[in-house]
């Protein structure tokens, strides 16, 4: 934090700082943390929750899949039919048994309200320009025992 002289207080922060600390006060109160105003939502950084310790003898693993095919200009849907095996395609997951599922057209992260994912099924709200590549990510976050 610094004072230009004019009356402005420019808030200087670091990323990494969790905590804004400012040597001086517009008061004679001795506080060193810097509050937002009452009236407003907080736009300060709050530190973040502390995780809970790791479980004794158990840890996560994670698995990905996932299901490629290009698509053909036509169609809304896609099947496990349309898979591309030589890309290491998988089969359409049923969402219900991973974590995430995230869909790619030529790249590029859709939002969920895009499309539809059933055991199989893969439906989307508008179809991609012919050729496009499609990836449709599944992402499974599990418990593991270790002995």
């Amino acid at each position: 934090m610094m004072n230009d002289g004019n009356g402005v207080i420019r808030l200087i922060a670091k990323p990494w700082i969790i905590r804004i600390e400012h040597p001086c006060t517009a008061s004679s109160a001795t506080s060193s943390t810097v509050m937002p105003p009452q009236s407003c939502a907080s736009i300060f950084p709050a530190p973040p929750p502390q995780p809970p310790p790791p479980e004794k003898d158990r840890i996560l693993k994670v698995d990905t899949f996932q299901y490629v095919a290009i698509c053909d200009g036509l169609k809304y849907e896609y099947t496990n039919a349309e898979a591309q095996p030589q890309y290491g395609s998988s089969d359409i997951l049923n969402p219900l048994t991973v974590s995430y599922t995230n869909l790619f057209l030529n790249g590029m992260l859709q939002p969920l309200n895009v499309y539809k994912v059933e055991t199989g099924l893969l439906t989307l709200n508008e179809v991609p320009v012919e050729g496009t590549p499609l990836t449709l990510q599944f992402v499974k976050i599990y418990h593991v025992e270790i002995s």
